[in-house]
């Protein structure tokens, strides 16, 4: 007999003795222990990476688009001819061609794009023939459906007949960097169309375009009809299944591995192969009908990753094809490190068959095997579970749910290096834990562990506690009634009391209804004062204000004569019109300012200022006037003299002082000056006008206006007003008036200011 050796591994640490090795066939797991590195474990590594490469050339290690050339060649998207058993380099095409889109008819010729040129490559003579195309287009999808070649663009789809392009539906993007770039045909003949942020479906008899809501803004990978269902792989979005009229979001895995689908290949022993940027994914098919079926069902995936000869698990998607079926049975998968190959057939899958091992219990810090548990106390505070499982491959692949007492329900799936799990608080009975372990890809595929254990009743919960809980019930009602009666004692008591302080109330009440009687006579007085304000203003407008308009109305008439018989009339008429309306308009400022005195809102605001500054802006603004009067305006008032009063109103008396001083002047002069003596500041307003008779001082010390006739030089609307606001609002600053006119030598009107206090704001 014959024995050939060759060697199995070439990993094994330096500097070691083996002294045992084990070979597990349920796992294909060969473990090898040494005498002094531990125990090592060897899988067998079904999926292989090639990166090929050309002699003397960048190597660009990352592929998309492939297609075969004939049974012995292939071709990628970066334009190298590769063999397809060894997947090393025969050679390479002259020129550069766009590395996602390639096609092949039945007839061998293979389809692709330079720039926007779609090209028909004959492999056997090496010729080119340009696809005649109407309207420019950039191609994102060309792909082989019912021996045609069909095309999507940015424009829309269509298939290639006779080297042209026959649209089938046009449709426009708002960039040529967006179009169709997936397209798949379902059993009912529509056609299914994927772009870069919606997914189409196309009915060829009535060319009606339906779009599907869920998968807006999705950019949709690639489209693949699989048992008479629509599987659709999204970037970011995971897969989706279209199937009796539903669309259905399939699970992503256990940390969202399948967000990124790129392609689905169903194989001849039923299950669904998917690539993603994470690693290649597998299931059943008919645990994806499971999971159509009842949602709530869990559909969980065998992952390949680096450890099964995958040198980088970002696969490549959004090229045309997605993957490729060689001849010999194997798939071609694109990636960012070369293309993975692998035949379905010869790459299983390993879940373990045996149950998880509950090794022991938690209760608040104590721990119990399972076999030694007895009845848990009510009071306790949290139980924790702990467990182990053997398992010889992935932990990624190792799924173990969760449960409590009732098996339909829904189970947590734990971490992949979680060991044990806490229940928290449980009421009193009978409970079971469950813990279930994936064994296949069925939907009963499952090996259990469970632990039984009890949660006594507590203390309150027995007879003995009952008993005395009733006994309590009736002591508390006994009592009850006792401090019922008591009660009733006591309101009686405040009862009482609340009477004798509403009579007291009552009493404050009527104290208080006597000072509202008082308030309403002081309202009254109030009131009276308002109507005797009232009164007086109408007699101020009736003698101050009407009178100058009849005067003024008499001049018009006297105007209007044709020949009147005095040639210098009309010249002194204007000339009274002029003044009666001067008087006029300050009999109206005047008035404007008593009433805002006598208003109720009206208060003074007490600052320092310059009695000089104001006599001074005073005197600018008579001055027009005075000038018409030919009179002279002095302001002998000293420069730095500083009073704490208020501004506003001082000015408002000087104003109406000066106004009267310079209307019964004429070719005179008016002197404001200041003094003090003792603690008043003393403004003093004096002319050489006519003066005042005793009976005119003595109604304005009685705060009477004078009647009697008036004359055109006796025009004096606003005296009576005037002097009044002067005298009220000297009352305002606190201080005091008197005026003197000896007959023929002018008036003087002096003002005190007390220096002491100022008026209050």
């Amino acid at each position: 007999m014959t024995y050939i050796v060759r060697p199995v591994l070439d990993l094994l640490p330096d500097n070691c003795t083996i002294n045992a090795i084990a070979y597990r066939k349920a796992d294909d797991v060969l473990v090898v222990g040494t005498d002094s590195r531990g125990v090592y474990m060897y899988h067998r590594k079904n999926l292989t990476t090639y990166i090929p490469s050309v002699e003397g050339t960048l190597r660009n290690d990352a592929y998309y688009a492939q297609c075969l050339l004939d049974s012995t060649t292939l071709l990628t998207g970066n334009s190298l001819i590769l063999d397809t058993k060894t997947f090393s380099v025969q050679a390479s095409l002259p020129k550069k061609i766009n590395d996602i889109l390639l096609a092949t008819d039945l007839q061998g010729q293979v389809y692709y794009t330079k720039d926007i040129r779609l090209i028909k490559y004959n492999p056997l003579t090496g010729k080119e023939i340009i696809i005649h195309q109407e309207a420019a287009f950039v191609a994102h999808c060309i792909t082989l459906l019912d021996s045609t070649i069909w095309v999507g663009s940015n424009i829309g789809v269509g298939k290639v007949i006779r080297d042209s392009i026959q649209w089938v539906h046009k449709t426009t993007f708002k960039s040529s960097q967006y179009g169709i770039k997936t397209i798949c045909k379902d059993h009912e003949g529509n056609l299914w169309l994927g772009s870069y942020f919606q997914l189409y479906r196309l009915n060829m008899s009535t060319s009606k375009l339906d779009s599907f809501p869920a998968l807006t803004n999705a950019d949709i990978r690639d489209i693949t009809l699989i048992r008479n269902k629509i599987f659709i792989g999204t970037y970011g979005n995971g897969y989706y299944v279209f199937h009796d009229d539903k669309l259905t979001p399939m699970p992503k895995g256990r940390k969202n591995e399948l967000s990124n689908t790129h392609t689905f290949i169903d194989d001849r022993d039923g299950y669904l192969w998917m690539s993603t940027n994470r690693g290649l994914y597998k299931t059943h098919l008919d645990a994806v009908d499971a999971f159509l079926q009842d949602t709530t069902l869990q559909l969980d995936y065998y992952a390949y990753l680096e450890e099964d000869g995958i040198i980088n698990t970002e696969f490549n998607g959004g090229c045309s094809p997605t993957h490729l079926l060689l001849p010999d049975g194997r798939y071609s998968l694109p990636s960012l490190e070369g293309l993975v190959v692998f035949n379905p057939r010869y790459t299983p899958h390993y879940f373990p068959k045996d149950s998880v091992v509950i090794e022991y219990v938690e209760i608040d810090g104590q721990r119990y095997r399972p076999e030694n548990l007895d009845a848990i106390a009510a009071n306790h505070s949290n139980i924790r579970v702990y467990y182990a499982s053997a398992w010889w491959n992935r932990p990624t692949n190792q799924y173990v749910y969760l449960g409590m007492d009732d098996p339909d329900k829904s189970y947590r799936l734990s971490d992949v290096n979680q060991s044990a799990y806490s229940l928290g608080h449980l009421k009193p009975g009978n409970h079971t834990f469950l813990i279930r372990r994936r064994s296949g890809f069925g939907a009963d595929d499952y090996v259990y562990s469970k632990l039984h254990f009890t949660v006594e009743e507590p203390w309150y919960a027995r007879g003995w506690a009952i008993s005395l809980f009733f006994l309590g019930l009736f002591m508390l009602t006994w009592g009850t009634s006792v401090l019922y009666t008591r009660s009733i004692r006591q309101r009686n008591i405040l009862l009482r009391r609340k009477v004798d302080e509403q009579t007291k109330e009552l009493l404050a009440s009527n104290v208080q209804l006597e000072e509202n009687v008082n308030k309403l006579a002081k309202t009254e007085i109030h009131l009276r004062k308002n109507i005797k304000v009232r009164d007086r203003l109408i007699s101020i407008i009736t003698h101050d204000i009407l009178t100058p308009l009849r005067f003024i109305g008499q001049i018009a008439r006297l105007g209007t004569e044709e020949k009147p018989t005095d040639a210098g009339l009309t010249k002194r008429a204007l000339t009274d019109v002029q003044n009666a309306v001067h008087k006029l308009f300050h009999s109206t400022q005047n008035l404007l300012h008593w009433v805002t005195y006598h208003q109720e809102s009206f208060k003074t605001t007490t600052i320092n200022c310059s009695p000089f500054a104001l006599v001074e802006q005073l005197i600018e603004d008579f001055s027009e006037m005075s000038r018409f009067q030919g009179n002279v305006l002095i302001n002998d008032v000293p420069e730095d003299d500083v009073i704490l009063t208020d501004p506003r109103i001082l000015t408002i008396i000087l104003h109406n002082l000066l106004s009267n001083a310079i209307k019964y002047t004429q070719h005179g002069e008016i002197t404001v000056r200041s003094r003090i003596e003792h603690q008043w500041y003393i403004l003093e307003v004096s002319d050489t006008g006519r003066g005042m008779t005793a009976a005119q001082l003595e109604a304005v010390h009685d705060g009477t206006t004078r009647h009697g006739e008036i004359s055109v030089e006796d025009l004096t609307a606003g005296n009576g007003i005037g002097l009044s606001l002067v005298a009220d609002l000297v009352q305002a600053l606190h201080g005091r008036w008197d005026i003197d006119s000896p007959e023929g030598n002018g008036v003087c009107v002096r003002i005190f200011i007390s220096l002491d206090s100022a008026p209050k704001v």
